[in-house]
């Protein structure tokens, strides 16, 4: 088990059918869909392999899915607090990201198990 703070969902749907994904009034919070495989088409636009959709509105999410594609959804609520994100650093105070970028580049984080190469950050 993995400890949440706040109410998730994730959905890993795979259509044996071309098909319609109806979301509409059935998520809350944020939302995203992932295309693992195949593609989507959602208002108008297709969207293929390897694309993250980011929901304006998570509580109007519907799509047409190809036969064979594999999507994930997920999402869940919001932190009250707004989010930062700097390459593989999130955290809520801007200060603790910018500690954590110079502990990268000093090379103060441990070694990950079974890695050689170091990855600098971009």
């Amino acid at each position: 088990m993995v400890p949440v703070h706040s109410p998730l969902f994730f959905l890993d749907i795979t259509a044996e059918t071309d098909g319609f994904a109806d979301f509409r009034g059935k998520l809350y919070g944020e939302a995203a869909v992932y295309v693992v495989a195949g593609n989507i088409t959602l208002n108008g636009d297709t969207t293929g392999t390897g694309e993250l959709l980011v929901a304006e509105d998570p509580g109007n999410i519907a799509f047409h899915v190809s036969i064979g594609s594999r999507v994930i959804l997920l999402g869940g609520m919001p932190f009250p607090e707004p989010r930062y994100i700097e390459w593989n650093f999130v955290n809520s105070d801007r200060e603790v990201i910018a500690q954590a970028r110079a502990a990268w580049i000093a090379r103060r984080f441990p070694d990950v198990p079974g890695e050689t190469e170091f990855v600098p950050l971009p």
